[in-house]
């Protein structure tokens, strides 16, 4: 059975600056502020078990598992320990880019990697799937996912929807460039470009 991570671990810490506050408001907050939590942080690094220091992507799933996409592959923390994938375990590439679970929460973790296109990771295995047809569009920098299940990819040579395994450009507008953060909400996908450009594509208009 699966564990979950526990919810404190998100932990938050408030500082005040009294620079900024005048001497009456800063007595007004003084009996709330010793009366508040202060909670500690707890650094993880490649000492704990962590596969890299130098992290790219965060994601936790619905079990509260966490995976961390890093330069040399994705490591998995359960709240105790660390797993780690590399491309000895099928991962398509060293550098992550972009992780996300599933929206049907089916096991399905997607994983964007930066040269070697989608990995697909379910029940312990990795598939590889190959987006558009030029390396530079197996360098996928985010993915998105509607509410219908079909998933998106930002790459460098273009935006590109995934369907039944098989990659296409979203629209000729999009068919080419680099892309680097893709969002879906609803029916519509809000896209970042490298020159940091905007847009907001219409999914069902398939338009801009």
């Amino acid at each position: 059975m699966r564990t979950r991570l526990p919810l404190a671990g998100a932990k938050i810490v408030f500082r005040i600056h009294a620079a900024f506050l005048s001497l009456p408001f800063l007595l007004f907050l003084l009996p709330e502020i010793s009366h508040a939590q202060v909670y500690d942080f707890k650094s993880y690094t490649v000492r704990e078990g962590l596969l890299s220091n130098a992290i790219t992507s965060l994601c936790q799933d619905s079990y509260g598992y966490l995976w961390i996409g890093t330069s040399d592959g994705l490591s998995v923390y359960d709240g105790e320990t660390f797993r780690n994938y590399t491309v000895a375990d099928g991962l398509a590439s060293s550098l992550v880019n972009c992780v996300i679970e599933d929206e049907d929460h089916n096991g399905v973790i997607w994983v964007a990697t930066n040269g070697g296109g989608l990995s697909r990771f379910q029940s312990g295995r990795f598939q590889t799937i190959k987006i558009g047809n030029s390396y530079w569009s197996d360098r996928v920098n985010s993915i998105a996912q509607d509410a219908s299940g079909n998933l998106y990819c930002a790459t460098d040579d273009g935006i590109y929807k995934l369907l039944d395994g098989v990659s296409s450009p979203i629209s000729p507008k999009f068919a080419h460039g680099s892309y680097e953060r893709i969002v879906c909400r609803g029916d519509s996908l809000f896209i970042v470009g490298e020159d940091a450009r905007g847009f907001i594509f219409n999914i069902s208009r398939d338009s801009i």
